[in-house]
């Protein structure tokens, strides 16, 4: 989702959660209700070129172990210098609940080269599914990172308690903040998109509160 040459702020590169899949319509538009999915046209309207990011072809759903492998990471490097060689704007890379590993994963292959900051959202911090966003080597992350999470996010992967100790583990980022939501509704599953876990009913403010700290990274 572009904007006009020169009319944007940057670019967001999305990263879902679950098994990964954008779930195209014939016409090629993502129908995947995850949260950054779902919510790419606010962010679009806040001035940012969108970049929903699926699986490669030869994949239905990743695995959570392999969202932190050399292929997987290499093939959002790929993407990453592809959306570059477009454009001369900042490109932040924006990962939700499984989405995180792979976020975090690239940010410590690539990030301190390719972009300007790291989002994550609904991390995952349990290891009991493998990929939790500690296993990464978040000590050699050294751009600005906002995690956001909900105080009361009920999945068994994303416990609010391990946004703090990823927030800890970040030792080199230059700029760090957590910000923890509340409100909204819980309609669906623990660990589904219409939750707590995805920011349901606070979908507009939860983006709002990404843009304007992507838009000025402040640990405050």
């Amino acid at each position: 989702m572009r904007h006009g040459a020169d009319q944007a702020k940057g670019v967001v590169a999305l990263i879902p959660g679950g098994g990964g899949g954008l779930n195209l319509s014939t016409e090629g538009e993502p129908q995947n209700q995850n949260f950054l999915i779902r919510s790419r046209q606010l962010f679009y309207d806040a001035g940012y070129d969108v970049v929903s990011i699926g699986n490669p072809s030869d994949m239905v759903s990743l695995a959570p172990r392999y969202r932190s492998s050399k292929q997987h990471v290499g093939d959002l490097e790929a993407v990453i210098k592809f959306v570059k060689a477009q454009t001369n704007l900042p490109v932040w890379l924006v990962g939700t609940s499984r989405g995180t590993t792979s976020a975090a994963a690239a940010a410590v292959k690539f990030g301190n080269q390719l972009l300007a900051g790291l989002v994550l959202s609904s991390s995952v911090s349990t290891g009991k599914n493998g990929g939790a966003v500690q296993n990464e080597d978040l000590g050699d992350i050294k751009i600005p990172v906002l995690i956001v999470h909900h105080q009361s996010d009920g999945c068994s992967s994303t416990p609010t308690a391990g946004a703090q100790s990823i927030l800890s583990d970040l030792k080199h980022a230059p700029i760090k903040k957590l910000i923890l939501k509340t409100g909204g509704t819980a309609t669906g599953s623990d660990c589904g998109p219409f939750h707590y876990h995805g920011y349901e009913g606070i979908e507009a403010e939860t983006v709002a509160d990404i843009t304007r700290w992507v838009s000025k990274p402040t640990a405050e």
